[in-house]
């Protein structure tokens, strides 16, 4: 018998952290206030909120750890991802270093200026503690946080979800063949970044499908 209990539930477990997350992302331009009277959390909201974002999200994949599956830990293969991983980042990059380089400009390709304001810390720079701690929590955040919550969404759950529907998806195997799935996964990635990224999404997730596919097929990761 399935348990109906919060805490047993393999879908929430796997689709509720990354829409949690995301929508700590609403909350920055809604409390902002860019004035020279304005406390720090208001002038710089993400300061606070995405620190809070990711102890949220870190307390929801603790709340549901037992739900998920991992692969027994191998070094097979691990050059190999780490090669696929680097490319994918560097075709993230390089329009945006290509734009400020050579002045070139296509921005449903990336080819635009991202020198924005960005994370900027130095609000606490009288506080070398809250300075740290704020670094601290954005590498917490863009390495231990976002590709635990993105993957569980997109790899385990909604991959095998639509590569075969009449089937439940937590039975199926890792990494299915499925070029359906291969496409919407793709286009799913690419519309949840803003349009800047577009290209870049479709392609780092595609890197990702192939990676996944490789894994199971040489280096029998799971």
């Amino acid at each position: 018998m399935t348990s109906t209990l919060p805490r047993d539930n393999k879908t929430a477990a796997h689709v509720a952290p990354l829409f949690v997350f995301l929508a700590f992302m609403l909350l920055p331009p809604a409390v902002a206030w860019k004035h020279p009277a304005a406390p720090w959390w208001r002038a710089a909201p993400e300061q606070w909120v995405y620190p809070l974002q990711t102890l949220v999200a870190l307390g929801l994949l603790a709340f549901w750890w037992r739900q998920y599956r991992f692969g027994p830990l191998t070094w097979r293969g691990l050059g190999f991802g780490a090669l696929m991983g680097t490319i994918g980042i560097a075709i993230w990059i390089f329009p945006s270093w290509w734009h400020d380089r050579t002045g070139f400009q296509c921005s449903w390709l990336g080819f635009v200026s991202r020198s924005g304001p960005g994370f900027n810390p130095e609000v606490f720079a009288g506080n070398p503690v809250a300075y740290w701690a704020s670094v601290g929590m954005r590498f917490v955040r863009s390495v231990g946080t976002v590709p635990f919550v993105e993957e569980l969404f997109w790899t385990a759950f909604l991959w095998p979800t639509l590569a075969d529907a009449n089937t439940e998806w937590w039975r199926q195997p890792f990494a299915p063949r499925s070029w359906r799935a291969y496409v919407l996964l793709c286009l799913g990635c690419m519309l949840i970044h803003q349009p800047a990224d577009w290209a870049a999404a479709f392609i780092w997730r595609a890197i990702v499908i192939v990676v996944a596919w490789t894994m199971t097929a040489y280096f029998f990761v799971r």
